[in-house]
């Protein structure tokens, strides 16, 4: 991956197989923030590193495997602000959850995933 791949780069926060656990719970849910991820987005692929300075991706995945960015309304804004999802195009469970620090932040990853 070089520089001019990266279409996007920065924090997001993410929601885990623990936190979709317990989403039907939101007094639970309150209590456990989404754990915050540095991201990167190339063409066609999401890498999410633990910092910013990790040498290796926590996880990565294919972007073309997604058809539809849309804001997550499941999820309250009071748990969690700035809510998207990505909607597989073959698996409903396979939908992925992040949020970010802003609506402008939001819109423009919801862009770069496309």
């Amino acid at each position: 991956m070089t520089i001019g791949d990266v279409t996007h780069s920065g924090w997001i926060r993410k929601q885990t197989k623990f936190h979709r656990t317990f989403s039907r719970y939101p007094f639970i849910s309150k209590l456990l923030p989404w754990f915050n991820k540095y991201v990167v987005l190339t063409k066609g692929c999401a890498y999410i590193y633990k910092t910013e300075n990790s040498t290796a991706p926590a996880e990565a995945f294919l972007l073309l495997d997604f058809n539809r960015v849309a804001r997550a309304r499941e999820i309250r804004p009071d748990i969690v602000a700035w809510a998207f999802k990505l909607e597989h195009s073959q698996d409903s469970a396979r939908q992925r959850y992040f949020a970010c620090s802003s609506e402008h932040e939001m819109q423009v990853c919801s862009v770069s995933c496309v």
